[in-house]
């Protein structure tokens, strides 16, 4: 594109841009920084310590003050740090930037995490200290995960999920029910502990995607393949039983399938045995055919109220439906 825009134009090689064009640009807006922050009296930082996707260990410092009754804040260095992050290591390095850029006495506050090594650094730096707000409601929302209404539900759905992404066939029915339903074709996400609002994003996604989770729950192809799960070979158990004194390191192993499918069928143990065995020994639909018949299905059913419970919900409207179809069938089968 380039050439037959400007044929006579030469673009810098990636070596003259990494070893020339950016550190002499990088000179030049720091040496600006470094004369505006001269007719500056008072300034706050703030300082986090972060890890790459490579495992490499940063420390990034942003400094924040008023100009011309405009606040500004300005990054003033991302540092690699390759030592043991103690209170006293990360002092010195953030003394060493702040002297980098000649504000050391200019500064009067730092917002930092609640981590212990940032609380000894800022003492040692004799600065005053403001935790993070953001970070202090993150740890109050971490202890959501210790209220056991909310930590054995979100167990199930963390492994109704596991279950999803784990079978192939889930992922292809769970697909069609996106598609039947007209609902956004998103994948199920997975909560991190450590990682901000995971728990709360994977709750909405998988509230999101509960109509359609539903449905694929009870399609036949993925009856089988749950039914493959609970037949688990008797020789694996054998096995397991007979491994215990020989590795110590294995005494908490559960088969990872078996953990699955036990929590599957809790999130969903509304649906018995009978109905399982009734669906089991239908007839196998082709692809038309069973789209017809879910959509006849959910065009039966009124739309969810706002104000009610979903699962509720749906076991209210679900439980005649079923009951209806059972009672036919047990007529048709005397």
């Amino acid at each position: 594109m380039t050439k037959i825009l400007n044929p006579k134009y030469k673009a810098p090689s990636r070596d003259t841009l990494s070893n020339h064009l950016i550190p002499a640009w990088y000179g030049v807006e720091k040496a600006n920084l470094i004369s505006e922050l001269k007719h500056v009296s008072k300034a706050a930082i703030t300082a986090d310590g972060w890890t790459s996707f490579s495992q490499d260990h940063y420390l990034t410092v942003t400094l924040h003050y008023v100009k011309n009754g405009q606040a500004q804040e300005k990054v003033l260095k991302t540092k690699a740090v390759y030592q043991a992050q103690t209170g006293t290591a990360v002092a010195e390095e953030i003394d060493e930037i702040l002297e980098e850029y000649g504000i050391r006495e200019k500064i009067v506050a730092a917002t930092v995490d609640n981590a212990g090594n940032m609380d000894v650094a800022i003492k040692k730096l004799h600065i005053i200290k403001f935790p993070c707000f953001a970070h202090t409601l993150n740890l109050g929302a971490q202890k959501l995960y210790n209220c056991p209404a909310i930590s054995n539900w979100a167990a199930r759905i963390r492994s109704v999920i596991l279950w999803l992404k784990w079978s192939h066939m889930a992922k292809v029915v769970l697909k069609e029910k996106q598609d039947l339903l007209k609902l956004p074709k998103h994948m199920l996400l997975l909560d991190v502990k450590t990682r901000w609002n995971s728990l709360y994003l994977m709750m909405e996604r998988f509230c999101e995607q509960f109509s359609a989770i539903q449905a694929a729950a009870i399609d036949p192809r993925i009856r089988k393949s749950m039914e493959k799960d609970r037949q688990l070979p008797e020789q694996e158990e054998t096995q397991r039983e007979g491994s215990e004194d020989e590795d110590e390191e294995e005494d908490d192993y559960v088969p990872p399938v078996k953990l699955k499918k036990t929590a599957l069928e809790k999130l969903f143990e509304e649906e018995d045995n009978e109905l399982q065995s009734f669906q089991l020994r239908q007839p196998i639909l082709s692809l038309v055919q069973r789209v017809d018949q879910d959509i006849q299905l959910y065009r039966s059913l009124a739309p969810i109220p706002c104000k009610d419970n979903a699962t509720l919900w749906w076991w209210s409207v679900f439980h005649p439906i079923r009951e209806g179809v059972l009672h036919s069938w047990r007529h048709h089968q005397s």
